[in-house]
């Protein structure tokens, strides 16, 4: 087991090498499956990509995959049943129908105003993606230092989402719950072990991202990574928060420490 990094300037050709060693690799290893991970909206293109670099024109035992289709893939070799999702609009519909049942602080009035619970539905929705627990909000709220006004506000956030989620339980799930579920499962997955996995096109992961990539650093052969820096800039460097590499300097830290015991290979 190990993982390794792809770093270079933006157009240097990081994904290029990425790939081509990936497709050189499935043609030698047949037997052997590989993970091209990108961010949903590139899974189309990423795949036209490697079948056109391909000699024989042909995916093969590559898979391209966003986050979520990857759960998918693992859902469907475990047998889990795929969970009903609700969609934007039901999140909404029953937001509302819980703010008619609890006792508002700060938004009691703004909760009836054209647009308000869409934001609170999109806040509640990044909680969730960022892992943001409820024992988090009620440590924030015990703060000294907080002003008396946002601990309303973070009273309001917390019955709504506790609500929101007890409506849910048992029934349905949201996009964001999706992943969590993956995680739990990836350590069974035949699928995923002793495979080979390239992350492409991503400046950051999220909390529940960073769970998946240390357990699948857990139990794949290889996890790859390719990341922008700039050249002559030490990846392993602390760089400051006004740095335009800062972002992939903290990814890159973020990996590292993930890794644990992980042999990190020669970095491209």
């Amino acid at each position: 087991m190990g993982y390794k990094f792809y770093l270079g300037a933006s157009d240097a050709g990081k994904t290029y090498r990425a790939f081509n060693d990936i497709i050189a690799e499935s043609i030698t290893k047949p037997d052997k499956i590989f993970f091209v991970i990108v961010p949903e909206q590139f899974t189309m293109q990423t795949q036209r990509d490697i079948v056109k670099m391909h000699p024989r024109h042909a995916c093969n035992n590559i898979d391209v995959l966003s986050f979520n289709r990857l759960a998918y893939r693992v859902f469907e070799e475990l047998e889990i049943e795929n969970p009903d999702i609700i969609d934007e609009l039901d999140k909404t519909i029953i937001l509302r129908k819980v703010s008619q049942q609890i006792e508002l602080r700060a938004w009691k009035k703004q909760i009836q105003k054209p647009g308000f619970l869409e934001n609170i539905k999109s806040l509640i929705s990044e909680f969730i993606q960022y892992d943001i627990s409820d024992d988090f909000i009620k440590e924030k709220q015990g703060d000294e230092g907080i002003n008396p006004l946002l601990k309303l506000k973070l009273n309001d956030i917390y019955v709504l989402k506790k609500g929101f989620l007890e409506f849910i339980k048992g029934k349905y799930i949201t996009g964001e719950q999706v992943l969590d579920i993956l995680n739990k499962n990836i350590l069974e997955s035949r699928l995923l072990k002793d495979g080979i996995i390239l992350f492409d096109g991503f400046t950051g992961f999220t909390p529940i991202q960073n769970k998946i990539i240390e357990n699948l650093m857990k139990i794949a052969d290889e996890v790859r990574f390719s990341i922008t820096i700039g050249e002559g800039v030490d990846p392993d460097s602390k760089l400051s928060e006004s740095d335009l590499f800062f972002m992939s300097a903290k990814m890159i830290s973020g990996i590292t420490n993930m890794a644990g015991d992980v042999k990190r290979l020669p970095d491209i």
